[in-house]
């Protein structure tokens, strides 16, 4: 980074990704000589990756930033985590912000922000995309931005109800999440299982989407669907269940990964939304056969979506659990 600096001038990159491959231990920082001259090329760039490279932006100001995606931090406390909000809130014109792992360690004695004075808002922004965020950090980044037109992308797994206390990692409840994310215009909803069955039941998972109505893609990693899960995502539109009017209608639905005990209950799901599009991979289970076998193209539940939906196939998944539930797993 040293060599940017030298050999660099602001306004000449445009786009920037550094990522270290190895352990990072604090904040990277350069000699003073080169300091100043590295923050104004950050904050001349159009677009930043930072991966597993903790770089105190605190001193940049990003004049053209439009795209921010920031993978794989550990920042220590949370005033570091809100310094770190404070310091991207000088880019005005951001449109795109990821933010996957980056966590910060929860005062076990602090179980509210009601307190806290931090506010940022990024009025050009479009699209903020959030992915393996523990629960007290989903709470300083929905607590202090002030929301706009953007739309959010969720990736939520079991570390998402815990608060991230070394040691002691006290849990939440279904209710709390919900109710931490149900005024945000969340469009997609990515929820990731684990191997040994669902970690929300079928009335966590009613509730969570219940609270954000406005999804229109759901995506279920290492689900297992039994008839009461299928019924916890039917689309219910009698006016005498009033709990059902804020159930999103979803136009897309993957389910990667799924072990399916149920393979009648997806065609009621489908028949109550108006899903155009489908990805599905996993296999067929009995009570018998926890095992079961892969789901084939000649397989009923395959041949029925496909007479019903005009994009649907079988598909290989790609996607991998975050670092924030591997965490998780490793004390519990």
């Amino acid at each position: 980074m040293s060599q940017l600096a030298v050999f660099s001038s602001p306004g000449i990159l445009s786009e920037l990704s550094i990522h270290f491959s190895g352990d990072c231990d604090g904040i990277i920082s350069l000699p003073t000589q080169h300091q100043e001259r590295f923050n104004q090329i950050l904050g001349s760039l159009s677009s930043l990756k930072l991966q597993n490279a903790y770089i105190d932006l605190f001193s940049v100001s990003f004049t053209g930033l439009v795209e921010l995606r920031l993978e794989r931090l550990e920042l220590g406390s949370r005033l570091m985590f809100e310094r770190l909000l404070r310091a991207i809130s000088s880019a005005l014109n951001l449109q795109y912000l990821s933010l996957a792992n980056v966590s910060s360690e929860c005062d076990p004695d602090m179980n509210s922000l009601d307190n806290s004075e931090l506010s940022v808002s990024f009025p050009k922004l479009k699209i903020i995309h959030l992915s393996g965020i523990w629960f007290n950090d989903l709470e300083i980044i929905v607590k202090s931005f002030v929301s706009g037109n953007e739309e959010w992308i969720i990736h939520i797994q079991e570390a998402s109800l815990y608060r991230n206390v070394p040691g002691i990692y006290p849990e939440t409840t279904h209710g709390e999440l919900a109710s931490l994310l149900q005024d945000l215009n969340v469009v997609t909803l990515i929820i990731e299982g684990r191997s040994d069955g669902s970690w929300i039941d079928p009335a966590g998972l009613s509730r969570i989407l219940t609270a954000l109505p406005t999804i229109t893609t759901l995506k279920l990693n290492s689900w297992t669907f039994f008839r009461e899960h299928w019924e916890a995502l039917v689309r219910v539109q009698s006016s005498i269940e009033a709990e059902n009017i804020r159930f999103p209608l979803l136009r897309e639905f993957y389910a990667h990964r799924a072990r399916i005990f149920d393979d009648n209950g997806i065609h009621t799901v489908i028949s109550s939304h108006n899903i155009q599009k489908l990805r599905l991979t996993g296999r067929l289970c009995t009570e018998e056969d926890g095992i079961g076998r892969p789901i084939t193209d000649e397989d009923d539940i395959a041949t029925r979506l496909a007479s019903n939906i005009a994009d649907f196939s079988l598909t290989e998944s790609r996607y991998h659990p975050c670092e924030a539930l591997e965490k998780l797993y490793n004390v519990l």
